[in-house]
């Protein structure tokens, strides 16, 4: 924290090296990038922080917080094999910035990087994402979670669990950054006794569920927020869908991938260019089942400590906007000869004019809790 002319500088850096999803960190920066409250008493500053940043700049001196936007573990994970020093480096480098009293917001699959599944993994995404490889370091929360990548759950379990909220709403948006219509509006009814929502006026309040998990603490830690009933989910059941074109896929891999290897691109992306090949082809194939949830009555949202740091874990995603879902109807395309890159499943009449940011608040005030350096009565202002 610096204070400059009387003014209380919160610096926030936002990790940007993240696998298949990097479709939030812009979303952090719009909203908190030179925020003033208090009459200009308290500033936000956010700086973004790619892999060899973090490493270097990282530092208790320099950050008062650190946000995981959504993230998976592949980078890590890989970085654990063939560069094992530099992943130590990261990981070292985030669990003394926290342990010495930074704090971390991290969002949706952002909480991988420091909480191991309660479930027993079974698709390979779990098996990796469970694995202390793809860590940064061990909280006492635990996910409840189905994950996989499509079409690679199909190797193992055949199911993608809450992930397919993810998935099936259009990779091509997720992986160019803009992520503008997947999940869905729903309400959580929150902790009003919490410093991050004290003063809020209502039980419940809707936030944007992109296929995140459930959040199980263990008792010393605060939940913040809880998931609505089995009820409220059954309006949005989607299904299946199953990938029928392996040999084709086999043949398309070997040729793309070796021209890219020729281009001498990096050669951890490989494994997003395997993905991606298959969400582009056409060979989509809806099956009669039903995706399972797990998270209904679930906690939503935890606060716990780590060493001196403060962490907000958000299953949903705040930074994001809502929409009113009585205007519009989660579908399914109707015919089975879609792409996951283009979406098998959508809203409505769901247009960005529809589409409003409500809860930036909420992000703000969860900053400066994390931050450990505004006191509960000054956060930022709801609304």
């Amino acid at each position: 924290m610096e204070v400059v002319k009387g003014m209380t500088i919160i610096n926030v850096a936002v990790l940007t090296d993240f696998y298949f999803f990097s479709w939030s960190f812009q979303d952090f920066i719009d909203i908190l990038d030179g925020y003033k409250w208090r009459n200009g008493l308290y500033n936000i500053r956010v700086k973004k922080l790619a892999w060899h940043d973090t490493i270097k700049d990282l530092k208790p001196e320099k950050f008062d917080v650190v946000i995981i936007p959504a993230a998976d573990t592949f980078l890590i994970y890989l970085k654990s094999l063939f560069s094992p020093t530099a992943a130590y480096k990261w990981k070292n480098t985030l669990n003394h910035f926290v342990k010495k009293g930074g704090g971390v917001v991290a969002h949706c699959a952002g909480a991988l990087l420091f909480c191991k599944l309660l479930n027993h993994p079974k698709t390979f995404s779990e098996i990796l994402s469970n694995s202390e490889r793809g860590k940064a370091f061990v909280l006492k929360t635990k996910l409840l979670w189905n994950i996989s990548i499509p079409p690679f759950d199909q190797i193992l379990s055949g199911n993608p669990g809450e992930s397919a909220y993810v998935y099936y709403t259009g990779m091509n948006t997720t992986v160019s950054g803009e992520q503008t219509t997947g999940g869905i509006p729903i309400k959580v009814k929150i902790n009003r006794k919490h410093p991050i929502f004290r003063g809020y006026k209502n039980n419940f309040c809707l936030v944007r569920w992109i296929g995140g998990p459930a959040l199980i603490p263990e008792k010393n830690s605060d939940v913040l927020a809880y998931f609505p009933d089995k009820k409220v989910f059954n309006g949005y059941r989607i299904h299946r869908w199953r990938f029928t074109c392996w040999r084709r896929y086999i043949k398309t891999v070997l040729g793309e991938n070796l021209k890219f290897l020729k281009e001498n691109k990096n050669p951890l992306d490989l494994p997003l260019g395997l993905a991606q090949t298959s969400w582009k082809q056409p060979c989509w194939e809806k099956t009669e089942e039903i995706i399972p949830l797990n998270i209904p009555n679930h906690p939503a949202m935890v606060a716990e400590t780590y060493g001196r740091g403060r962490v907000v874990l958000s299953s949903f995603h705040s930074e994001k906007p809502i929409w009113d879902t009585t205007k519009t109807r989660l579908k399914e395309v109707d015919d089975n000869k879609g792409n996951l890159w283009d979406g098998v499943v959508y809203w409505e009449n769901l247009t960005k004019d529809k589409m409003k940011r409500e809860t930036d608040w909420m992000v703000r005030r969860e900053v400066a809790w994390a931050s450990g350096k505004v006191p509960p009565e000054e956060l930022p202002p709801i609304g």
